[in-house]
């Protein structure tokens, strides 16, 4: 069975009794048949959008999009394999609240579910500084990640609970857990969820010893509010590396 993950914590199956290609959800429910092979499938990787699957009796690498749908041969392999590693999929491992107060829902950041980890504005050390800031690990107790890798993706969708003008700033932390000016998005945010997509620089630095990462996000009032401890909620972080 060949089964690669997307940025939403759900996965991607090919099966070899049924020859079915099949979307599970982040819980492992049934999401979705999307389609059946010629083939028995040996592997399945995501690609630009679109699953590569390599058959072994065909010899063949075909692309489907991701309906299911067969678009057409991605290359020959005559009496071969070829496969492509899928990415590693990191998910949170711990939260740390560095400024703010804990509204409770830290193991809702490992599922893209609508329910979130919550954090509030407490006390601040001055006027310029955010409401909200928290560190995130994230790892793959499984499969740890490797001295050197190719890329390294980091996803979040999170929203504001209180309304009026905020902006939300989330960086990757490197090695050396030096907060990235470079692997950074910094932009409003509202109660309805935004999804930031970053993607590292040189992926290399942004891996610990340990195979973990770490990432930093904050949250600034940039206007009047009607209550003085606003709240921000995360739905889901995650991390997706390739060898």
């Amino acid at each position: 069975m060949g089964i690669t993950t997307d940025e939403f914590g759900g996965m991607y199956v090919a099966e070899y009794a049924t020859h079915e290609l099949k979307y599970l959800l982040s819980d492992g429910t049934l999401g979705a048949v999307l389609g059946t092979t010629p083939d028995e499938p040996e592997y399945l990787t995501l690609d630009n959008g679109t699953l590569l699957v390599p058959q072994h009796f065909s010899g063949t690498v075909d692309r489907y999009d991701l309906a299911g749908v067969f678009i057409g041969q991605f290359a020959a392999a005559p009496l071969t394999y070829q496969t492509v590693p899928g990415p590693h999929a990191l998910t949170v491992d711990d939260a740390s609240i560095l400024l703010g107060s804990d509204g409770g829902g830290e193991s809702n950041l490992v599922n893209l579910d609508g329910s979130g980890f919550r954090v509030c504005k407490f006390i601040v050390p001055n006027m310029a500084a955010p409401g909200v800031r928290v560190e995130v690990v994230g790892s793959d107790a499984s499969d740890p990640l490797p001295d050197t890798v190719s890329s390294l993706s980091l996803f979040m969708r999170s929203s504001m609970v209180t309304p009026r003008a905020f902006r939300l700033r989330v960086a990757m932390v490197d090695e050396n857990n030096v907060v990235s000016t470079t692997v950074v998005d910094d932009g409003p945010i509202g109660t309805t969820p935004k999804d930031v997509w970053l993607d590292a620089d040189d992926p290399s630095l942004y891996v610990r010893s340990d195979g973990t990462v770490k990432m930093r996000y904050e949250v600034f009032q940039t206007g009047p509010v009607t209550v003085s401890l606003w709240c921000h909620s995360t739905d889901y972080i995650s991390w997706h590396a390739r060898p």
